[in-house]
């Protein structure tokens, strides 16, 4: 049987609540993610500035997204090795180093297109 609307309803406000929790947390621990709160602000309008179309600062927001969901990902793998291995782990250590270098081709990727856009 399904369940109800009500239901489903409180389920979706708990999501939203949870992410917000995430969220906020990141922004106040995670100096990365802070810098990158800043860029999501920062870079649009400097996109502007620079006369970029309203389509490409869309892009540029999606893909400067994407770096902050990478950087959340990588907090949250972060801390899960913390909490599973408080001391030095050669297995933990590259599981730390897999995530930063995701972050890193996150924002490789946004460097690329901020060099097409200005070519």
């Amino acid at each position: 049987m399904s369940k109800s609307l009500s239901h489903h309803l409180k389920h979706a406000v708990s999501a939203v609540r949870y992410s917000g929790h995430g969220l906020l947390h990141t922004v106040r621990n995670e100096t990365a993610f802070m810098q990158e709160a800043l860029g999501l602000v920062v870079l649009p309008v400097l996109a502007w500035l620079l006369g970029v179309s309203v389509p490409h600062i869309l892009l540029i927001v999606a893909g400067w997204l994407f770096v902050m969901v990478t950087e959340l990902l990588n907090s949250a793998l972060e801390s899960l090795c913390d909490l599973v291995s408080p001391e030095y782990h050669i297995l933990i250590k590259r599981a730390k180093d897999a995530g930063s270098a995701a972050v890193f081709l996150a924002l490789l990727a946004n460097l690329c297109f901020w060099l097409y856009l200005l070519w």
